[in-house]
């Protein structure tokens, strides 16, 4: 079609309005189709507002996944399974981090949905939008076991969810597996008024345990690009220690 595209995303929930692919479904299954450029991206504050807050909130799932995203590509690098087409790039990783940098420095007007956190958060956007293409296809930048926590979870439990919801609970595993500021990436979560516990996706910790646990096969079935998602085992004592320090951290929690 040779219809030009003008885009309004109505809430900040995920990055896609700023793509250039469309992310479908298929078989259950992640699959990116088509190809478009958006001729301008509008955004409407008084639009964005109107959105429930959880959907705008967890919107920084697109952003924190990046921390994760890196610790994922330079695991794979030193154990030698990084993808030859995707050789591990300090600058992008750089690059990467300075956005997420940015972002969260504007973390509590975020959390407001004021004017201010609505252009932090979609200035920040509209890097990540079209950097899956801007990176040649490569999503080691921007994405890891984050997302791939959503894809098991949404693979098992057959619905859809919040998006911010399950990626930023991907966020903090993996950043539990690797050891590397778990609790910092944690704080930012719950300071930015995004609750991550499984009653608050309307599923249970046993859902959610389930996701996690059938995880590892799930990915290496369809063949994501190698995470530590893809060699740790993660058995019922991680999920109840899991549960454990979220309701520790979530204890005092107000949205």
């Amino acid at each position: 079609s040779n219809k030009k595209l003008f885009q309004v995303p109505t809430s900040m929930s995920v990055n896609a309005a700023f793509g250039h692919r469309f992310a479908s479904r298929i078989d259950g299954n992640i699959n990116y189709i088509g190809w478009t450029v958006p001729e301008a991206i509008y955004v409407d504050y008084d639009i964005i507002k109107k959105a429930p807050k959880i959907f705008n909130r967890s919107g920084i799932c697109e952003i924190m996944c990046y921390h994760t995203a890196h610790l994922d590509w330079k695991y794979a690098d030193k154990i030698g399974k990084c993808e030859s087409k995707w050789p591990y790039d300090q600058n992008a990783v750089d690059e990467a981090q300075s956005v997420l940098d940015y972002m969260l420095e504007g973390i509590d007007d975020i959390k407001e949905v004021n004017d201010q956190g609505i252009r932090r958060l979609m200035n920040a956007n509209s890097w990540g939008g079209p950097a899956f293409h801007n990176f040649g296809w490569n999503p080691r930048p921007i994405e890891g076991t984050d997302h791939f926590v959503f894809y098991s979870l949404e693979y098992h439990t057959k619905r859809p969810y919040v998006h911010g919801q399950p990626v930023n609970m991907g966020v903090y595993v993996g950043s539990l597996l690797h050891d590397s500021k778990a609790d910092e990436m944690i704080d930012y979560i719950i300071r930015a008024g995004v609750d991550i516990r499984p009653e608050s996706m309307d599923i249970t910790w046993e859902d959610m345990g389930n996701a996690l646990i059938k995880m590892k096969e799930y990915i290496n079935k369809i063949g994501l690009w190698h995470s530590i998602a893809h060699d740790k085992t993660i058995d019922e004592n991680f999920v109840a220690d899991l549960k454990l320090k979220i309701e520790k951290k979530y204890s005092n929690f107000k949205e």
